[in-house]
């Protein structure tokens, strides 16, 4: 699905040109795009009406969108309730990330992690100390209720995010100070440190659009491989053991769907208030583009519009037919329960079908959404690395209180349920060493194999392990392959 609105995503320069340009930008994207943009040109000619009809209609799509409670103005993508001044880590964290060079800490970061991976936890410690102003700042944050950053979401698209890597990184600095504390038995400092990153992931995570979702997995993903690091140096504890997992099962942090079609909603309305402001067409060149986001409130432009309607014949037939398909969306959508994947599957398939029309009066709505099978997608994988995760964190507290590794997954206490398919989770074992897995989006249960371990992406699983996987370029030795032990 996916793959037919990019083999099309040519068009939304058409698109862009129109606004620009007028008749004059569908020739002139022909003479560049050939003979298939022409007789979509041809085509959308008679689509005229469509248009007009479209840019009339809009008074009443308003009416039915805002009935329905989705945001109209950026206030309404704020952080409800409000976070007081006192209470905002937002702050806290641009000092911290203020004290790093990026680029020289991601670096670092690679390093330290290849380090930690051979055990060597005194050189991390040492190399990791001059970071400590940065992740005790970032420590700090998490104490505080909540975060906004105050963005201002009418500058879309040229709307940047320069808090969102750092945080990433400080995360997987937290994660580095985690299992430097595990080795020695620092159970407060490690599940302190632990928390704190997931606590930053979350921080990344809480505004709308895809984008800090994204980061928010990521973040996610990072640290739920650091409580199974942890894990692995606390091998036999059962009390530091136990702490990790008690740790881990009181995180309830997600990505919100919900919120990210918020978001996405609300950009889309954004784009089309100002997009003459922004230049029109010139803004499909990329140095153009640049300059938008040096100066994005450059006084020559004119005022931001933040409310009321998109001006211009063409720009109101794009914002009806962009709020018909987000109230189509938000009907649709009835929560994240255990049809989700099929659910965002439908949409886009809806999508796909109107997408197949060509319609000049869609395209904009279609190019500007995205996919929502990716959406569910970045939701089921950090719920399954979570659950994984805890799985394992379960099952090694077992083999530390009876000195016996389960090999099923009814042999560790609970309900583990895999989030794609519903099915309880799988397990790989030989009593010394144990793979809990998902089957991920693909529903293949390929054995537990990795992309860690050479495995391409369509043939893996993801999956938490005793001893940890260690990335291919990392290992000693590969890792030998075998198939899936049979369920309980």
């Amino acid at each position: 699905m996916a793959q037919s609105r990019q083999k099309h995503s040519r068009l939304v320069a058409c698109v862009l040109v129109i606004v620009g340009c007028g008749c004059v930008g569908w020739l002139a994207y022909a003479f560049l795009f050939g003979s298939r943009a022409l007789a979509t040109f041809r085509g959308a000619r008679s689509d005229l009406s469509d248009i007009r009809a479209a840019s009339i209609d809009l008074d009443a799509a308003v009416t039915e969108y805002r009935r329905l409670g989705l945001p109209w103005e950026a206030k309404d993508l704020a952080p409800n309730p409000p976070v007081a001044d006192r209470d905002n880590a937002a702050p806290i964290i641009r000092r911290a990330i203020a004290f790093v060079d990026v680029k020289k800490f991601r670096s670092i970061l690679h390093s330290l992690e290849e380090l930690a991976d051979r055990g060597d936890y005194k050189s991390v410690a040492t190399k990791l100390q001059p970071y400590d102003k940065t992740t005790d700042l970032a420590a700090s944050a998490c104490a505080m209720k909540g975060v906004d950053f105050h963005r201002d979401w009418d500058l879309w698209p040229n709307l940047v995010f320069p808090e969102m890597e750092p945080m990433k990184l400080i995360t997987r600095a937290l994660c580095l100070r985690a299992r430097v504390a595990a080795s020695k038995g620092d159970m407060a400092t490690a599940v302190r440190s632990l928390q704190c990153g997931l606590r930053i992931a979350d921080m990344a995570g809480s505004e709308p659009t895809s984008f800090p979702a994204v980061m928010l997995g990521a973040g996610q993903a990072s640290v739920f491989r650091a409580y199974t690091l942890c894990a692995a140096s606390l091998y036999g504890n059962p009390l530091g053991l136990a702490a990790l997992e008690k740790s881990l099962s009181a995180y309830k942090g997600r990505v919100d769907l919900a919120r990210i079609m918020r978001g996405e909603e609300y950009v889309g309305i954004a784009y089309l208030r100002n997009f003459e402001r922004y230049g029109g067409a010139k803004g499909l060149d990329r140095e153009y583009f640049n300059t938008l986001q040096d100066h994005p409130n450059k006084a020559t432009w004119g005022p931001i519009q933040r409310t009321g309607l998109a001006t211009g014949e063409l720009n109101r037939a794009f914002l009806d037919r962009h709020l018909r398909y987000w109230i189509t969306i938000d009907k649709t959508f009835h929560g994240e329960g255990t049809d989700l994947m099929k659910c965002c599957q439908d949409i886009d398939a809806a999508i796909d079908a109107r997408f197949a029309q060509e319609k000049v009066v869609d395209l904009f709505a279609i190019a500007t959404m995205g996919t929502f099978t990716s959406m569910a997608k970045i939701k089921l994988d950090a719920d399954a690395r979570r659950v994984t995760s805890l799985a394992l964190l379960s099952a090694l507290v077992v083999q530390a209180k009876t000195g016996k590794m389960p090999t099923k997954i009814s042999e560790i206490p609970g309900t583990w349920i895999d989030p794609f398919d519903k099915k309880p989770l799988r397990v790989r074992g030989d009593g010394k060493s144990l793979r809990v897995y998902s089957v991920g989006s693909d529903l293949q249960d390929n054995g537990g194999a990795t992309t860690a371990e050479g495995a391409p992406l369509k043939e893996s699983d993801i999956v938490a392990a005793y001893p940890p996987i260690q990335p291919k370029r990392r290992a000693s030795l590969p890792a030998a392959k075998a198939k899936p032990l049979q369920g309980p």
